[in-house]
Order: structure tokens, then sequence, then C-alpha cells
């Protein structure tokens, strides 16, 4: 997953000698988010034992998307509009695959 970013990002870079700061930067960006995607993943894949866990991987899904979001709506001469749109659409979708993952998994009780 961090590769996966990693290649998202970089749409933005140019690796010319005077943008290797910024394109650095932005790569680096780009490999922790998909890193923080893979991770979070991770997370929402374990069994659910708890009530709590189940509520968290509603949070997970939220973050996942909004990294996502961020990663296709960023970018140079992306308008503001198109950007929050593109935001928006990837939390409504966070949302609702969370909230569905919510509803349908029962948490499994722990073993004594």
């Amino acid at each position: 997953m961090g590769l996966l970013g990693l290649l998202l990002v970089q749409k933005g870079t140019y690796w010319f000698r005077v943008t290797y700061p910024h394109d650095i930067v932005t790569s680096v960006l780009g490999a922790s988010g998909g890193a923080t995607i893979g991770f979070l993943l991770g997370c929402i894949v374990e069994k659910t034992t708890d009530e709590r866990t189940r509520r968290f991987k509603l949070l997970y899904w939220l973050l996942v998307m909004a990294i996502f979001g961020s990663f296709l709506g960023f970018g140079k001469g992306v308008p503001a509009g198109t950007t929050l749109i593109v935001l928006a659409s990837t939390l409504g979708i966070g949302l609702a695959i969370g909230l569905l993952q919510y509803i349908l998994q029962r948490p499994k009780p722990a073993p004594r």
C-alpha cells in the first residue's frame, strides 16, 4: 500500500533540479499515507471481539477514505471546489462501507 501511495502522488512531482525538495517531501508523504492506509485496512479485517472495535472500524474506514480522497483530490492546478467534491465523495463512500460493516458484522465472543 505504501508503494501504491507513492505512485499516486507522483502525478504532482516533476523531478527537475529546482523542485527536488518539494518532490521528495511529496513522495515521503505519499509513501507514509499509503502505509497508513495499509495499516488501517489491516485493522479493519481483524476479527471483531467487542463493541469498541466494531465502532473503531467505522472510524478506520473514514480515515482510509480521507487519505485516499486527498491523494485523488489534491494536485497542481486542481480547483478547490473539485478537491472538496472528491473529498466529500470518498468520505461518503467510507461512511457507507463502514456503516454496512458495522451493521453486518456481529462481534464474536472472546474465548475464555
